[in-house]
């Protein structure tokens, strides 16, 4: 059991060492999402008036400051600048959730290893 829960200490340590490295090694992120959407400009005479058309083509990062949603539109030369900046959040958010649930794993072997040792170390001495 003693050497079992170490593995398991072990294995969550060099995780939680792997999403570290992670975490850190991001250099620049923009919260937001990055999406495209197709809107109808509104004059009559453009060819997005047509109902079997989706509209004119807009880029944008859609986030929320102050529970308030927001958009950036987003030219095509800051297209890819804004997908990766953007997975670059998601993918941060995402290794933080990680970090969080192997944080309280290894809270959780620690705590069964230091009872097993306390629990062996009783009964070694008779009490």
């Amino acid at each position: 059991m003693q050497m079992q829960t170490k593995r398991k200490i072990q294995e969550t340590f060099d995780c939680l060492g792997r999403l570290l490295k992670n975490i850190i090694s991001t250099t620049s992120m923009v919260r937001g999402s990055f999406c495209v959407v197709y809107r109808r400009c509104g004059k009559q005479t453009c060819w997005c008036a047509n109902p079997e058309e989706k509209g004119h083509v807009s880029k944008r990062i859609t986030w929320n400051e102050k529970q308030q949603p927001q958009i950036k539109n987003i030219s095509i030369e800051e297209e890819q600048w804004a997908k990766s900046t953007t997975e670059s959040y998601h993918a941060f958010r995402k290794w933080r959730r990680e970090l969080r649930a192997k944080e309280k794993r290894l809270e959780s072997l620690l705590d069964d290893y230091e009872n097993t040792v306390v629990k062996n170390t009783r009964k070694e001495h008779g009490f």
